[in-house]
């Protein structure tokens, strides 16, 4: 009997040693997957980037060979100098020596004056104002750092550009489905607690949904057909939390707030492919040298939660300031947000 268990012993011990060389295997074959898997991503990566610069580089020479080929460019500056050239010709020498300075004063000023005047109205008319953007950090190949900060705003991720549906983008702004951005603002069971909200544009067949979602209440977001749509609902329970109105719940800063109408993300966004997309007016964007660019929003109570609390503790002052006891109890109840 003992000779039988010593027997099955070793086989147990051989099949022991057998499995836990299998567990190792296959641990380093996911190891390796794993490995390829990343390797491949970043190949992935590599060619949207390179893919997006192709096109706006082919872009850029479409709209340059374009411009070269237009017939209206040049015709009247040309012909100006003519009749001044043909009048001179006819004086005799005498009368050029005699009357040099009057004669160059009369016909040249007048012309140099109608050039400059053309090509200032020109420049008036077909001026492009370039929006400023920030400089941004940029890896080896050339791709931007993430998360990219502007101001109170984090971009995490600046999606994919849906080409093939016209909801996807309007003449102004473009939803790439993926985009990921954080900010910090007053928080709704809270207005005057900071409170980081997660922006999101997903795919919703024809047209995208956008969603909002507070870090202290993830399981219930805010969705809405539009950033503004969010944005509205988010400002009206806001100014519920708070009893008063504090800031206008019209959501018209719903893209800003979403971080896609910022010219910083704006340009990268817009860089990642537009010419499949008829109905989007491209932008020009010019990078601040200086690196110094205004933030419209640090006084906006809409976009910054600084400016949200002056705009809370402005109400409450005004509030304290009622004398309530004159007025009907609806009235107080309104104020106080009973």
């Amino acid at each position: 009997m003992s000779l039988e268990i010593k027997k099955y012993k070793r086989k147990y011990e051989k099949t022991k040693k057998f499995v836990k060389s299998l567990v190792f295997e296959n641990a380093a074959l996911c190891d390796e997957i794993s490995d390829l898997q990343e390797k491949y991503m970043v190949i992935n990566e590599e060619n949207k980037f390179l893919y997006s610069k192709l096109e706006s580089f082919n872009s850029l020479n479409a709209d340059g060979s374009r411009a070269a080929s237009n017939p209206k460019t040049t015709p009247v500056p040309k012909n100006l100098p003519a009749p001044a050239a043909s009048s001179a010709q006819k004086k005799t020498p005498a009368q050029k020596r005699s009357r040099t300075s009057s004669s160059a004063a009369s016909p040249v000023v007048p012309e140099v004056q109608a050039k400059k005047g053309g090509r200032k109205s020109a420049t008036a008319r077909g001026k492009v104002v370039k929006k400023l953007v920030h400089p941004i950090q940029l890896d080896g190949t050339g791709r931007p750092i993430f998360p990219i900060d502007v101001g109170n705003l984090s971009v995490y991720s600046l999606g994919d550009v849906i080409t093939d549906r016209s909801g996807y983008h309007t003449e102004e702004m473009i939803f790439p489905v993926g985009f990921c951005s954080c900010r910090v603002y007053g928080s709704i069971l809270n207005p005057e607690q900071q409170c980081i909200y997660t922006c999101k544009i997903l795919d919703n067949g024809p047209y995208p949904i956008f969603e909002i979602a507070a870090d202290n209440i993830l399981a219930n977001p805010i969705v809405g057909s539009s950033p503004s749509d969010c944005l509205a609902t988010l400002q009206s329970r806001i100014n519920k939390a708070v009893g008063v109105e504090v800031v206008k719940a019209d959501g018209l800063k719903g893209p800003e707030f979403f971080g896609i109408t910022v010219p910083t993300i704006q340009n990268l966004i817009q860089s990642s492919g537009t010419r499949k997309l008829p109905g989007y007016r491209i932008l020009k964007f010019e990078v601040c040298k200086t690196g110094n660019v205004e933030d419209p929003s640090l006084n906006d109570a809409s976009l910054n939660f600084d400016a949200l609390q002056r705009s809370i503790a402005f109400s409450k002052t005004q509030l304290a300031s009622i004398n309530f006891d004159s007025h009907s109890p609806v009235i107080r109840d309104f104020f106080m947000g009973i």
